[in-house]
């Protein structure tokens, strides 16, 4: 048998450095996916259509003290507006529009407008720049007697590189396998697993996990919604990221992916506060009544 000739050995070689040079960019693009999320960070490039978690509180402010009346929390996509109705002693009940100019990689630039309902009035509109988890507040109303103001702040809290939207349907299983349970984006709280599975014979009952921290205290979160919840942040393949009080948590299912492929809201409603939570941080399933939309 003749040796091959020079050309076709130069020819073979060629053809491996070229298949080397595609499977390349596969490679480090697993390997980039496969990095746990920062707070801020997602793919921001041209192609991405980016959705930011706003945080709204209504705040009374006195020379003692500052207390949270309400906080609400709301997905904006790219160019896309929310509105908010409150109801204000001494201001009356207003609507509050945030619309998202732009997202940067960390932090956004949003328009606020807040109206009087009754009269349709635009009593201010600004727009404010923020870094993801710094707040900016807007007065809204002042009691000179009392030394008290009432004033909105706002507060960024995730970047999702993709649009967030609502999960209409049901699943089997909800859950984590082998999860790992992260605090903002360092402590390892949680191993370990929680798996509800669906109530066939009742479809108003919907799988929700528990978790139970003396940092975060006890919360309750699904990927419907279900009485008492707001939603607080994303599901997406493996792994859920949300934000409670200030405190980022991202849970990791190492085994089953959590919900399929897509970016899906995650619903999250406080537990029994009536008493302190005390030791290590525990996981549990079960169910409960789904949200019924009027």
């Amino acid at each position: 048998m003749r040796a091959p000739s020079f050309d076709r050995r130069r020819a073979v070689l060629a053809i491996c450095i070229a298949l080397i040079l595609i499977l390349l960019p596969i490679q480090a693009t697993h390997a980039q996916s496969a990095v746990s999320p920062q707070r801020t960070r997602g793919n921001m490039g041209r192609a991405s259509t980016p959705t930011v978690f706003l945080e709204q509180q209504v705040l009374k402010t006195s020379p003692d003290e500052t207390r949270v009346l309400s906080s609400t929390m709301n997905p904006i996509p790219a160019a896309g507006t929310t509105h908010t109705i409150l109801t204000i002693k001494g201001a009356g009940e207003l609507q509050v529009s945030a619309t998202l100019i732009r997202a940067f990689e960390k932090g956004v630039r949003l328009r606020i407008r807040v109206s009087d309902v009754s009269s349709r009035k635009t009593l201010t509109e600004q727009e404010l720049s923020l870094a993801t988890g710094e707040g900016a507040s807007i007065e809204l109303a002042e009691s000179p007697s009392r030394q008290t103001r009432v004033a909105l702040r706002f507060i960024p809290s995730l970047i999702v590189a993709d649009p967030v939207e609502e999960y209409t349907g049901y699943i089997e299983r909800f859950g984590v396998t082998d999860g790992i349970l992260i605090l903002n984006l360092k402590e390892i709280i949680s191993r370990g697993s929680a798996v509800a599975l669906r109530d066939n014979r009742n479809p108003r009952r919907l799988q929700y996990l528990s978790i139970e921290h003396p940092a975060i205290g006890r919360i309750r979160l699904s990927y419907r919604r279900f009485p008492g919840s707001m939603i607080r942040g994303f599901v997406q393949g493996q792994r859920m990221v949300f934000d409670w009080k200030g405190d980022l948590l991202e849970w990791i299912s190492t085994g089953e992916i959590i919900l399929p492929e897509g970016v899906w809201a995650l619903f999250v409603a406080p537990g029994d506060e009536t008493e302190p939570v005390l030791g290590p941080a525990r996981i549990s399933a079960g169910l409960t009544d789904i949200e019924q939309r009027q």
